[in-house]
């Protein structure tokens, strides 16, 4: 936007975090039940994701929310602007 409007906003220096964090896990060609093992963990297995405050599932819209497999009930899952000021690991 700076570089088409320059008289219409104020430019800024680039934002920077205090600490460098871990990015964002995609998972765009996994199969389903990779993820699921993956995000859920296996049945038995003691080691599934720890869901609420420290991680959550993003997604697109409400829509996508609503299709999110029934693997992912327990899971907290949220929109990218109902996400949008909060931190997870």
């Amino acid at each position: 936007l700076g570089a088409l409007f320059p008289a219409s906003i104020d430019l800024l220096p680039r934002e920077k975090g205090f600490f460098a964090g871990p990015k964002p896990l995609l998972l765009r060609d996994t199969a389903l039940e990779d993820a699921v093992v993956m995000i859920a963990g296996a049945e038995n297995s003691g080691r599934a994701i720890q869901f609420g405050a420290h991680q959550v599932i993003l997604v697109r819209n409400q829509e996508a929310k609503a299709r999110l497999p029934a693997a992912f009930d327990s899971c907290l899952a949220m929109t990218i602007l109902e996400s949008k000021g909060l931190e997870f690991d």
